[in-house]
């Protein structure tokens, strides 16, 4: 991982704080991190390679998937999520392109502790949100930081998504206006969810 345009020493840093926070999480739903590495401008992560797709590509190439899979897809990113935020690890970008799908069935939650360093769905400094807002908490889409309780918010979108094929604020090329309506809560109703609504 390199050091992105307009970060600092600090930044970096941080990254590398966060990367061996959670090289200590061991979960059997967590990607593992076995070690960070700093050399010059560049953050090296050691990881458990994970053969398998994502959740995101699955949807993609098979549609909305079944809600009984979505739960039990569900179920082990949960297991994983409260492992994490026992260990006061907090994952600020759960959506469906961090959920791994192992070729065995596992299923494993990606990019821990990375994600403000390298995240494509934060606000940057100068005010431009870089990737998609649409698995954000409402309280992040208006500028609190995450929390637990934001992960869990994003779970619930992601799961959303893997069911009914959409995110649950819909999708919009305009950022901001995505951003916005995800500050306000208003969630589109699920059509395909069955018991998980």
């Amino acid at each position: 991982v390199g050091r992105m345009p307009g970060e600092s020493t600090t930044d970096v840093a941080r990254a590398m704080r966060e990367a061996r926070s959670s090289a200590a999480l061991n979960h059997r739903n967590v990607v593992a991190v076995y070690d960070a590495v700093e050399e010059g401008e560049h953050v090296w992560l050691v990881m458990e390679y994970v053969a398998g797709r994502t959740l995101s590509q699955i949807v993609a190439a098979d549609g909305p998937l079944p809600p009984e899979r979505v739960a039990w897809i569900g179920a082990q990113v949960a297991d994983g999520l409260a492992a994490a935020h026992a260990a006061g690890v907090v994952h600020r970008d759960v959506k469906p392109g961090n959920v791994l799908i192992a070729e065995d069935g596992r299923v494993k939650l990606t990019d821990f502790g990375v994600s403000r360093a390298v995240d494509d769905v934060q606000l940057t400094r100068t005010g431009l949100i870089a990737g998609t807002p649409a698995f954000l908490s409402p309280e992040v889409a208006r500028g609190k930081e995450p929390t637990a309780g934001s992960d869990v918010f994003a779970l619930g979108a992601t799961l959303y998504a893997a069911v009914e094929g959409r995110p649950p604020f819909g999708l919009d090329e305009n950022a901001y206006a995505l951003l916005h309506k995800v500050a306000t809560g208003t969630v589109d109703p699920p059509h395909q969810a069955g018991p998980l609504t």
